[in-house]
């Protein structure tokens, strides 16, 4: 797993961005992606970005992430669904790709032999257990699920197999009794605009 600028910190900032604007910001108005994770940076110890033409038509903002990957440290979801499209992801220098098997038209076992940084993205915690993927080659995994399904052995169990564990949108989960290497994925939605760029507001994280 790349560690390129990474942090001390276990909230990752999440941002759904389409044509270099991120479309869950806070308040009213668009927000530069570019310029947020540059005013973000020294809160979480790196982001999520959500790419939505990648999602929604395969045609991924190549040369933002390209920008991010270089100054941040960035866990990308392109909407990748082959090799293909998982090392053009890869070619911008962002620290993590993220394949959801769901979309998959190649295995992850052939992406994860040729990336070193892949991310599954899975609401099915037990499917990434036992022999299906191949985890001592997986990066890191991201829950999307409910937070119930996932007690503090499975994470455990998976904290110890891949380099990082990360909690999608459920801010609310405590990770004191977890593994340094869980942990939780942060909307920027969530965040008051002023206390977005460092003053005080109600709109509190978690």
């Amino acid at each position: 797993m790349s560690e390129k600028g990474k942090k001390t910190g276990r909230d990752i900032l999440a941002m759904r961005v389409r044509a270099g604007f991120v479309e869950n910001g806070p308040g009213e108005g668009p927000l530069d992606a570019f310029d947020t994770m540059l005013d973000m940076m020294e809160r979480f110890s790196g982001f999520f970005i959500v790419d939505l033409e990648g999602l929604e038509k395969g045609s991924p903002d190549m040369e933002l992430l390209q920008d991010c990957g270089e100054n941040f440290r960035v866990i990308a979801d392109t909407g990748v669904r082959n090799i293909e499209d998982a090392m053009d992801t890869a070619m911008t220098g962002v620290a993590g790709v993220v394949c959801d098997p769901s979309m998959m038209e190649d295995s992850i076992e052939k992406v994860a032999g040729l990336l070193e940084n892949v991310y599954i993205k899975t609401r099915q915690p037990d499917a990434c257990m036992g022999d299906r993927f191949p985890l001592s080659r997986i990066a890191g995994i991201i829950l999307d699920g409910n937070p119930g399904d996932w007690s503090h052995g499975l994470l455990e169990s998976m904290a110890s197999d891949v380099g990082e564990v990360c909690l999608l949108h459920h801010t609310g989960i405590s990770l004191d009794a977890l593994p340094e290497n869980v942990c939780r994925i942060v909307s920027l939605g969530s965040i008051g605009r002023t206390e977005a760029y460092g003053g005080s507001s109600n709109g509190a994280i978690g």
